[in-house]
């Protein structure tokens, strides 16, 4: 996985985030002859709209923990 600094949305909550390509960049970034300064450029936060956070379960911190109730109260 690779990150970069946080966007606003993830800030309050992290430093870093996972980055997230816009699909029309896809192409570019599987492309073996594309330069790597190029691929650099896509590496920066994702726009803010691009993402929500909402609260988890501390379930979630625990690999172990698998199952429908690791989502709770986020479907509803």
């Amino acid at each position: 996985m690779l990150t970069a600094r946080a966007n606003g949305v993830m800030a309050p909550i992290h430093d870093r985030m996972p980055v997230v390509l816009e699909e029309s960049r896809l192409d570019e970034w599987m492309d073996p002859k594309a330069a790597e300064g190029s691929l650099r450029t896509l590496l920066r936060p994702a726009p803010d709209d691009w993402l929500i956070a909402e609260p988890a379960s501390p379930l979630v911190n625990n690999v172990k923990n698998d199952g429908p109730e690791l989502l709770a109260g986020l479907l509803d």
